[in-house]
């Protein structure tokens, strides 16, 4: 087994980015599809509401590309789309890889008692109490309304925050109640997307 430790400096400052956004609907809009008109409707939608930068669109822009790209004031890139929003975190974080079935119980308990913490105290630092934390041994997990996207075969913890127009999920990706020896690596990892059927 192999262990990443690294600071969480790009990770707090996207969450700071996510948090300065005061209303989310503002920037989610339409599935228009792709091309020049689509992206450029997106492109002025997202500056209006978030005061980030952007490069403009062209007019031979590919009609699959259906996001942008963004630069917020901290440097972080921000590919935005319909209703989605991915950051790019290349740097620090943590995961264990290369992991074998006998890895994954110690891999499990550093995440449990360290890294799980650490991720959500510092997202509460910035978005206040979850709406919703739940693990994969407890039963009915995911509620309901998560049961789509995430199994508790693969996923170990979700975490969901709710603001105007926003869900930001926070989860802990194959560290659920089965090995996978087909995905041997396990990490924390977040969604930033509009609030499913609910405009609030």
């Amino acid at each position: 087994m192999k262990i990443k430790d690294e600071p969480l400096d790009d990770f707090e400052a996207a969450l700071a980015d996510v948090a300065d956004v005061p209303d989310w609907r503002a920037v989610w809009g339409p599935r228009a599809g792709g091309g020049p008109s689509a992206l450029a409707e997106l492109r002025e939608r997202v500056l209006a509401a978030t005061g980030w930068s952007a490069e403009p669109v062209s007019g031979d822009a590919d009609m699959r590309q259906t996001g942008w790209s963004f630069t917020t004031p901290r440097g972080s890139l921000v590919v935005v789309g319909a209703d989605t929003a991915s950051f790019a975190i290349s740097r620090g974080g943590w995961s264990a890889y290369r992991l074998s079935q006998e890895d994954y119980p110690e891999a499990l308990r550093i995440l449990q008692h360290q890294q799980w913490p650490r991720y959500l105290e510092l997202v509460r630092g910035r978005l206040g109490e979850p709406t919703y934390v739940g693990s994969c041994v407890d039963p009915g997990f995911p509620t309901e309304e998560w049961q789509d996207e995430y199994d508790a075969r693969q996923v170990g913890y979700l975490a969901v925050w709710r603001r105007p127009g926003l869900e930001f999920h926070l989860y802990a990706s194959h560290a659920g109640l089965e090995f996978d020896p087909k995905h041997p690596a396990m990490s924390v990892q977040h969604r930033v997307r509009s609030r499913r059927g609910n405009d609030e």
